[in-house]
């Protein structure tokens, strides 16, 4: 019915009873609102945002993990209580504090607004997804980490020719999370809106948009 309600004049669409078919075909609706609505740049904003979080989380969260589960570091069961405490905050708590941080980004001071970064830095480091990857690393045997420690493998070479291909189904699980949750980052759906963009025209005196869109 979306695709049929597309190719009908107005009338037709607002009608009721409702047509299973369109009467008389109208194709330029769709033209129309690919160039009124500027579809081609959503599309874009899409996937620069996508991809950009993906990638962060794939090689931060990898690492945190790793770190977590085969390197063990001190107070390491403290750290991934604390941030699975984190998962029981609720999202919308925490939009204020992101957005006060992405606009004075602490010890540095830069402000991230007007940047893809300020997008994709909040969804870097993912309690769930760190917790998905560090059960995974735990059920690979120590015996073959140890074997490559003997033959003179550190830990980032362990990692990625011992781990790396050995975690290709958990790799594709939380790729797939990261890509579903990239548009919104940890704060649900209104956090790209408190993040305003220069308009797209150098010396331009229009209004930037009220947030990066994404479709």
């Amino acid at each position: 019915m979306m695709i049929t309600g597309g190719l009908k004049s107005t009338q037709e669409a607002i009608q009721s009873p409702p047509t299973l078919y369109p009467h008389h075909l109208h194709p330029s609706t769709y033209s129309t609102a690919w160039s009124e609505l500027n579809l081609s740049q959503l599309l874009l904003n899409t996937l620069e945002y996508a991809f950009g979080a993906l990638a962060f989380q794939l090689v931060f969260d990898v690492a945190a993990a790793y770190a977590l589960s085969k390197l063990r570091p001190v107070l390491g069961n403290a750290i991934l209580g604390m941030m699975l405490a984190t998962l029981m905050i609720p999202a919308t708590v925490l939009v204020v504090p992101q957005y006060l941080t992405v606009l004075d980004l602490p010890v540095l001071h830069l402000n991230l607004l007007n940047s893809p970064w300020a997008i994709w830095l909040p969804a870097v480091a993912s309690a769930f997804n760190i917790f998905l990857l560090k059960r995974f690393f735990d059920s690979i045997p120590q015996d073959l980490l140890d074997a490559a420690a003997i033959d003179g493998a550190g830990p980032v070479r362990t990692l990625r020719s011992i781990v790396l291909p050995m975690s290709r189904p958990i790799l594709a699980v939380v790729s797939i999370f990261a890509w579903s949750t990239s548009g919104r980052t940890s704060s649900g759906r209104c956090w790209p809106s408190p993040i305003p963009r220069r308009a797209s025209t150098p010396g331009s005196t229009r209004s930037p948009r009220a947030c990066p869109r994404t479709c």
